[in-house]
């Protein structure tokens, strides 16, 4: 699948930015279907494994945001990493995406991001 722009999925790196068509590495371990609709393409993906782009003008910080949101949702509760943690998270890329982002919001978000919820 030549089509992905960038991916970092099941700890596997692949980067096709810059080149061309001739020079993209193929990417055969992901397997998401190419639109999620028939009007809607899917531009990224994010999940557990890692995150998959496929568009340049996909809008990565909302991306994150939507997902830490739904991360938030689906939460158990019972580990303060998973409870807090992506609340904090998705504070941060909330006043991010609305241009409202601070220095020091990379800095907590690389603390938090650290450890995690180990499911």
């Amino acid at each position: 699948m030549t089509e992905i722009l960038f991916s970092s999925w099941g700890g596997v790196v692949i980067d096709n930015r810059g080149k061309s068509e001739a020079e993209r590495k193929p990417v055969s371990t992901i397997n998401l279907p190419l639109e999620f609709d028939k009007e809607r393409k899917i531009k990224a993906f994010i999940g557990w494994d890692g995150i998959v782009i496929r568009d340049p003008e996909a809008n990565i910080i909302d991306l994150i945001r939507a997902y830490l949101e739904a991360v938030q949702n689906e939460s158990c509760g019972k580990c303060t990493p998973c409870r807090v943690g992506t609340r904090i998270m998705a504070t941060i890329m909330n006043r991010i995406a609305d241009g409202q982002g601070k220095p020091e919001d990379l800095d907590e978000s690389s603390q938090l991001c650290v450890g995690g919820c180990r499911r």
